[in-house]
């Protein structure tokens, strides 16, 4: 079996104050996934990451607002 990171990135609908799903996108590493989602709240919504890490999932959102929500967690393949 192996491992794989699932990072699934929300937006914020601030009429219905709800998050959007927008997208999934697949990594082989954790590391690359946390990268990843680093530099899109990084170029997209211009501000530092907040990374939180518990239990084996992930989440980052930006720093200075909660326009953006990515949530990254572990499948396993078979």
């Amino acid at each position: 079996m192996r491992k794989i990171w699932c990072m699934k990135n929300s937006i914020l609908d601030r009429e219905e104050t709800t998050y959007k799903h927008m997208y999934d996108v697949f990594f082989t590493s954790k590391k690359k996934a946390i990268a990843e989602a680093k530099d899109i709240i990084k170029y997209l919504d211009c501000d530092t990451s907040e990374v939180r890490d518990t239990d084996g999932s992930v989440t980052i959102t930006p720093t200075s607002s909660m326009s953006r929500y990515i949530w990254i967690s572990s499948r396993e393949l078979n």
